[in-house]
């Protein structure tokens, strides 16, 4: 092999490792961005999932307080502490409590 032949040989063999190792690299990122993506649908699906169980305990927690404010306006004091009592141990509201 003369000094020029070498010398494309090394280029035309150097050009196309860089090459093949480019397509790795592309592909290798093309899957990471689809796992990552799927990943993310993922955990917008749980979020959201949360956002309504969040939601609904939420809405709970205002029912909750309305039916005690009415009972506190509708009542005297003692008879509001007496029966509010059996109201917080209804089940109703141990599944309110965090």
């Amino acid at each position: 092999m003369s000094g020029r032949t070498g010398y494309f040989f090394n280029i035309t063999s150097l050009s196309l490792a860089f090459l093949k190792l480019h397509q790795f690299l592309h592909g290798r990122e093309k899957r990471l961005v689809n796992e990552l993506q799927e990943e993310g649908k993922i955990f917008l699906q749980d979020m959201q999932l949360n956002t309504g169980v969040l939601q609904e305990k939420c809405n709970q927690a205002k029912e909750i307080l309305i039916h005690i404010q009415s009972r506190l306006y509708h009542h005297n004091s003692i008879s509001f502490l007496t029966g509010i009592k059996s109201f917080m141990n209804r089940p109703v509201f141990d599944n309110a409590r965090p």
